[in-house]
C-alpha cells in the first residue's frame, strides 16, 4: 500500500508547528525531563527491494540530560507486502536508540539525531526472517503546546550494515509526547530602564540637579548649563561669551562697578558673602576669585592663624543633597586657598547644609543670605 498521504500530512504538520512556534515562541525548559509518547508514520524501502511502503506504529521513551542533549529509545512495528512474491506478508520490527541534540528556539525545537537499531523483516508465508543491524540518523521538529505536552515530526535515514534487502531506507513519523519531571525555567528578570524624573536627558542616578525645569539646557551632571563658566546659567545669561575670570552681575554681564562684598579681619568668626558657586554644584564662580584672594592675603599676613571653613546652603532640595553640597563647597574653598599658597594644615572644612540658617528661607533674599561660607578661627 502506497502512502502519499503521509508525505502530505507530514509537510502540513511541519508548516503548522513552525508557524505556531515562531508566533508564540517562549522559553520552556527541557532539562531533566523524561519524554514518553507514541509514533505513527510510514517506512519507505529502497526501490529495488520490491517491498511496499507501508505504515508503522510504536512507542518511544527518552530523557534530557540538559537543555540540549537527549538519549531516546523507540520501538516501531508494522506490516507490508513483497511485490514479487504475490501477497507475501512481511512483518516489520524496528527497535532503535539514538543520541539527539536540540537547538533552542523557545517552543519550537529542531534537532538532529544519530544512533542505531535492528531492521527486522519477518516473511510469514516463506518462513524467512531477517534482522539486520542498521545505522540510523536524521532529524526533526518538536513543538511544545505546554511544558508537559508536545507534538513532533521525525525523519530518518536507515542504512542496512549487512548485504541484502533494505540497504538505504527512509522513515517518516509523527507523534505526541508527554514530558514529566524536570524543573521549570526561572522567568527572565525584568530590566527597567533608568529613570529621568525631570526629563533633562541625565538619569536620576547621575543627576546632581534632579528638579531642573523643563527646557533648560543642562550639563553632563544634569545642572543648568553655564557655557562661559561665569556662574550664570545659559538660560538667563545676557552675555553668553564672557571671558573666563571676568566678574559679572546677575545677568551674566560685566557690572558697571565692582562693589567689594567682603571686609574681613582675623577675629573669632567672619562671614564670607562674596563667594558664588555654580547652581547645584561645588564649582566656584570666577567672579568670586577676588574675595577669596583677599582671604588668602589676610591668612598670609597672619601665618599663625588656623581656621575652619564652614559651608552653608539654603533649604531648597533634600537635606542629604544639601549636606553633601555644603561639604563640597567648603572643600572647594580650601582647595582654592591651598592653590594660593596657604598650607592645608591651617585649613579644616565642615558642611552644615541648611541646618544653620541666618535668614528666612521662604524669601529669595533670605535664601541668598543663607548660602554662605563662614570662617571660624581655631587658633591665632
Amino acid at each position: 500500500m502506497k502512502l502519499p498521504f503521509i508525505k502530505t500530512a507530514g509537510l502540513c504538520f511541519g508548516i503548522f508547528i513552525a508557524a505556531n512556534g515562531f508566533t508564540f515562541g517562549q522559553a520552556v525548559s527541557y532539562a531533566g525531563k523524561t519524554e514518553l509518547g507514541f509514533r505513527a508514520g510510514g517506512i519507505f524501502f529502497e526501490g529495488d527491494s520490491h517491498i511496499n511502503e507501508d505504515g508503522v506504529f510504536g512507542i518511544g521513551m527518552g530523557h534530557y540530560f540538559n537543555e540540549n542533549w537527549e538519549v531516546e529509545a523507540v520501538f516501531l512495528g508494522g506490516q507490508t507486502e513483497d511485490e514479487w512474491v504475490g501477497a507475501e506478508k512481511i512483518e516489520i520490527l524496528l527497535p532503535m536508540a539514538e543520541l539527539q541534540y536540540h537547538f533552542g528556539f523557545g517552543r519550537l525545537r529542531p534537532y538532529l539525531g544519530v544512533g542505531g537499531g535492528s531492521l527486522g523483516l519477518n516473511r510469514e508465508n516463506l518462513g524467512r526472517d531477517t534482522a539486520h543491524v542498521a545505522a540510523i540518523w536524521g532529524g526533526g521538529l518538536k513543538f511544545l503546546f505546554s511544558p508537559s505536552f508536545a507534538a513532533r515530526l521525525d525523519a530518518r535515514h536507515i542504512i542496512d550494515t549487512e548485504t541484502g534487502v533494505g540497504t538505504n531506507d527512509g522513515l517518516l513519523t509523527g507523534g505526541l509526547s508527554w514530558l514529566i519531571g524536570g524543573t521549570e525555567r526561572e522567568p527572565e528578570p525584568i530590566v527597567r530602564a533608568p529613570e529621568d524624573s525631570d526629563h533633562d536627558g541625565v538619569f536620576d542616578v547621575e543627576d546632581e540637579c534632579a528638579d531642573t525645569p523643563a527646557g533648560v539646557p543642562v550639563d553632563t551632571f544634569g545642572c543648568p548649563k553655564d557655557s562661559d563658566g561665569d556662574g550664570v546659567t545659559d538660560v538667563v545669561d545676557a552675555c553668553p561669551d564672557t571671558p573666563a575670570g571676568m566678574d559679572v552681575d546677575g545677568t551674566g554681564c560685566p557690572p558697571k562697578e565692582e562693589p567689594k562684598e567682603i571686609h574681613v579681619v582675623p577675629t573669632k568668626e567672619w562671614v564670607l558673602r562674596g563667594v558664588h558657586f555654580q547652581a547645584g554644584s561645588g564649582k566656584i564662580s570666577p567672579k568670586s576669585y577676588f574675595a577669596l584672594d583677599e582671604v588668602a592675603a589676610i591668612l598670609k599676613d597672619n601665618p599663625t592663624v588656623t581656621v575652619e571653613i564652614q559651608g552653608h546652603t539654603d533649604s531648597q532640595g533634600g537635606d542629604e543633597l544639601n549636606q553633601k553640597l555644603s561639604d563640597r563647597r567648603a572643600e572647594a574653598v580650601k582647595d582654592y586657598l591651598v592653590g594660593k599658597g596657604i598650607s592645608g594644615d591651617r585649613l579644616q572644612t565642615k558642611g552644615f547644609g541648611p541646618s544653620v540658617p541666618v535668614a528666612d528661607n521662604e524669601t529669595k533674599e533670605g535664601r541668598a543670605r543663607n548660602r554662605r561660607i563662614e570662617f571660624k578661627v581655631l587658633s591665632r
